[in-house]
């Protein structure tokens, strides 16, 4: 009786997950805890929502692996802000009525990675708090996202500037 209540069980359990895959992302793929929107990383043009401060570093390890898993999972990702950007297609951003190129922008505000002070790769990046933070490589990056708030201060404080974020 008991095998066969769980039986049961598992398969409403199962079936519930079935129901609630697909779609758009609502659960972290690190912890599968709901996603916190302000938790996310942008990646091969899609945004990855997280649910605690922990779970980028995770999936920074091994992006591709969870990419997969989710693509599996028929889960639809946003795209990243910049791919939604019109603007951002043609590789320019709009900036105080001025058109400028987005390495252009990057140099006059955030010239060198946080970390490293190496040149930043336009392709690495997350945003924090409406400011877009540029990295050499996703080291510096993974390094940034285990405080994000906290180091974005820290690097300000330094007098570091940096993009706001781009609106969708």
């Amino acid at each position: 009786m008991k095998k066969r209540l769980f039986s049961i069980m598992g398969g409403i359990v199962l079936s519930g997950i079935m129901v609630f895959a697909g779609g758009a992302q609502t659960i972290c793929p690190i912890c599968k805890s709901p996603v916190n929107k302000n938790l996310h990383v942008d990646y091969k043009g899609k945004r990855i929502y997280f649910g605690c401060g922990g779970c980028p570093e995770k999936f920074m390890k091994n992006p591709d692996k969870f990419m997969a898993e989710m693509k599996a999972d028929g889960i639809k990702l946003a795209p990243s802000p910049t791919e939604n950007n019109s603007a951002a297609h043609s590789g320019k951003m709009k900036h105080h009525g001025q058109q400028a190129s987005r390495a252009e922008l990057t140099r006059r505000i955030q010239p060198k990675c946080p970390y490293s002070g190496k040149s930043i790769d336009h392709s690495v990046y997350t945003d924090v708090s409406g400011k877009r933070v540029y990295f050499c490589g996703n080291g510096c990056k993974t390094n940034f996202l285990k405080n994000p708030k906290k180091n974005l201060i820290r690097f300000e404080k330094k007098g570091m500037k940096f993009q706001q974020t781009p609106h969708k």
